[in-house]
């Protein structure tokens, strides 16, 4: 008999869909063991980090880790970022201030008393982790050091009498919304109403202003912080770009705006300004001190619930933006439970945040590189030190720059940069008078000095930084003009002469 090889109930396999995702996996690699070093090293529960492209929502690194157990190893278990709805503390101080901020009636100047960091608030006892200053503080100091007094006053006064207002503005910022991510899971963000007098309580409108009684995810508090850094524009959080069956793009996924404008120009900007004196003066400061790059973000510390009791274990977490100036990726991190001693978003969670920001600025050349320079303004070079007037004139000749001034009436001048020219201003000190040499090469200077008829030493080397005998002092012939030279120096303009500037919570 024949048996056919093919019949018309069979059917031929075909190949699968591919998923091109937007993650990043040098970023990733980098988010991953930044995270696990610092879960080990702080003993915590479990811990999450990701990555956002500022200006399409891109998701360039998501990493979960939580300890199994029974063998203390970190696994993949449990998607953290995008299930887990936690209280996120001092991090949602910001959209509190912006709330504040946009009512109009908080400037950054404005001073709140938070004495010793200690307050009853309606009934509520509220506590900062010390006292700031004297107690008497502005209200971006007490941004900036995540005072809880602070915020708990300043939200008390604008929206007391009017709590709907307040939690009204926070919708409209979108964060009582899912972000409708494609991924199954997403926690849905919690914030009461004052309309909903069963959860409302007289002590809310004190628990909210520093983050407590309500619930959101990291990746919500991320993508807020992220429609921060892009303008008030609020992206959708965006994992997959593509899916492709081999060459042929079956379906792309474009950036999707959740908000558009969550807060007005001017309080996006405040906010921006409020971020960065967090890293620069306040609980960050530690951590970005050495920084190449300039960023921006806040720290959280949220005690954790058990049996609807507050205990003493703590979410850590720091969020925010890099770099300050132009952001390109916005990053969060949550450490669940650290029990090594250090509890603050500032110590625990922020050395993540850097040690990515630190990778992708030292991979990144659109990070490393400055601008181009406008090229409808014209920068005319300048010396860096006094030099002879005579050299200076033929060298502004020969290049053919603009250059004015008394570039004749002195042997010695020194040159600074105007928008239309050169301006050229000669320095010539009374008969018997010591002359100004500092910021000038030790040739010019001691030729300068011998020429009076008085003897030069140097010790060191660059330009010199320190002269022995002032300027202006009167001088005799043959007496000793000590020199100090240094490389790191930086001259500056002050009246007439030069002189150096050596280089050198919550």
């Amino acid at each position: 008999d024949w048996i056919p090889i093919h019949d018309e109930s069979e059917v031929e396999p075909k190949d699968g869909l591919d998923i091109v995702t937007t993650i990043d996996i040098n970023l990733q690699d980098v988010a991953e063991n930044a995270l696990l070093r610092l879960l080990q090293a702080n003993e915590a529960n479990m811990g999450c980090v990701i990555v956002m492209e500022v200006q399409t929502g891109h998701i360039k690194a998501i990493a979960n880790l939580k300890q199994n157990q029974k063998t203390g190893i970190y696994e993949e278990s449990y998607n953290y970022s995008i299930a887990e709805l936690i209280e996120p503390g001092s991090t949602f101080k910001l959209p509190n201030i912006m709330v504040a901020i946009e009512d109009g009636n908080v400037k950054l100047s404005d001073v709140v008393v938070t004495g010793k960091g200690y307050e009853v608030i309606h009934g509520m006892t509220v506590r900062d982790v010390h006292q700031i200053d004297d107690g008497i503080v502005t209200v971006r100091e007490v941004f900036e050091h995540s005072s809880n007094v602070g915020m708990a006053k300043i939200i008390n006064r604008c929206f007391e009498n009017r709590p709907s207002v307040y939690i009204d503005r926070l919708y409209s910022m979108s964060l009582n919304q899912p972000l409708g991510i494609e991924i199954a899971g997403e926690g849905k963000p919690f914030i009461k109403h004052p309309t909903d007098k069963r959860l409302w309580w007289r002590t809310s409108l004190t628990a909210l202003s520093f983050g407590y009684e309500l619930q959101v995810t990291p990746l919500q508090i991320l993508t807020f912080y992220n429609a921060v850094a892009n303008n008030g524009v609020m992206m959708k959080p965006i994992f997959v770009k593509e899916i492709r069956e081999g060459s042929i793009v079956k379906q792309r996924f474009d950036t999707v705006v959740i908000n558009p404008q969550i807060a007005s120009p001017s309080t996006i900007a405040t906010a921006k300004i409020l971020l960065e004196g967090v890293v620069k003066n306040g609980t960050a400061k530690s951590i970005f001190k050495d920084s190449p790059y300039r960023a921006a973000g806040k720290t959280g510390t949220a005690k954790l619930v058990e049996d609807g009791q507050y205990t003493k274990k703590y979410n850590a977490s720091f969020v925010g933006y890099f770099p300050a100036d132009n952001p390109k990726y916005s990053c969060i991190v949550v450490i669940n439970r650290p029990n090594k001693g250090a509890i603050y978003g500032g110590v625990v969670a922020a050395p993540v945040f850097k040690e990515i920001a630190d990778k992708v600025y030292a991979t990144s050349i659109s990070l490393n590189y400055e601008p181009l320079p406008d090229t409808n303004k014209v920068v005319y070079p300048v010396f860096a030190y006094p030099a002879m007037s005579e050299e200076i004139t033929t060298i502004y000749t020969d290049l053919k720059i603009p250059a004015i001034g008394k570039m004749h009436q002195a042997e010695w001048a020194i040159t600074e940069q105007k928008p239309f020219a050169i301006v050229v201003d000669t320095i010539a000190e009374p008969y018997g008078s010591m002359p100004n040499v500092l910021g000038m090469k030790p040739r010019e200077a001691v030729f300068m000095i011998e020429e009076m008829g008085l003897r030069a030493s140097l010790s060191g080397k660059g330009m010199v930084v320190a002269q022995s005998l002032p300027k202006g002092s009167v001088v005799t012939p043959g007496e000793l003009v000590n020199l100090k030279l240094a490389m790191n120096f930086e001259p500056i303009n002050e009246d007439t002469t030069r002189h150096t500037v050596p280089g050198g919570s919550n």
